[in-house]
């Protein structure tokens, strides 16, 4: 099973059957993204509906928790290799313990952050139309099984709306906060 970085699941019900989800979320929001009132809905928003076991996430759903997993490695390897090592004498370097400690250590981070490498290149490939250089291209997921069904509509729309929770999401927080 994917690991969910955060764990939240573990404290979704209490035994008198309290959500503590919510009370949690708000605490992470404050405390650690230092999110504005107005901007909490749009988190909460998210993460609401963003709870579920990876195994009951279709194959859709599945490739955008993988896409946001690599780009939640890709933003901790970049922070690991450009890391303030000694804040007295400014000595800004390599933090290798901690990219292991984010990252390295979970095969499954490692393989998300390969596939949304794969990912963007695919997309460039296609934007660029180079017959040989998609030939190189190792393919990621069927493209043609994505959408399919009676729900397919609605789940695009609905993972549309994810990427732009994201987006929006990840515009409200600076660099400074990682």
């Amino acid at each position: 099973m994917v690991r969910d970085p955060l764990d939240l699941r573990r404290y979704a019900k209490t035994e008198d059957g309290d959500d503590l989800t919510q009370a949690l979320v708000e605490e992470i929001i404050e405390k650690c993204l230092g999110f504005e009132v107005e901007q909490r809905s749009l988190v909460i928003g998210y993460w609401s509906c963003s709870y579920h076991s990876y195994q009951e996430l279709c194959q859709e759903e599945k490739i955008l928790y993988k896409l946001i997993s690599g780009l939640h490695s890709s933003i901790s390897i970049h922070i690991a290799f450009d890391y303030l090592l000694d804040e007295a004498t400014n000595l800004w370097g390599q933090n290798l313990t901690l990219m292991y400690d984010r990252v390295l250590r979970y095969p499954d981070h490692v393989r998300n952050l390969y596939f949304t490498f794969l990912f963007v290149l695919r997309a460039v490939t296609k934007l660029l139309y180079n017959p040989k250089l998609q030939a190189a291209c190792p393919i990621p997921f069927d493209e043609a099984n994505l959408w399919k069904g009676q729900s397919g509509p609605e789940l695009k729309q609905k993972i549309q709306q994810q990427f732009r929770n994201i987006s929006a999401l990840m515009d409200c927080v600076g660099c400074e906060k990682c």
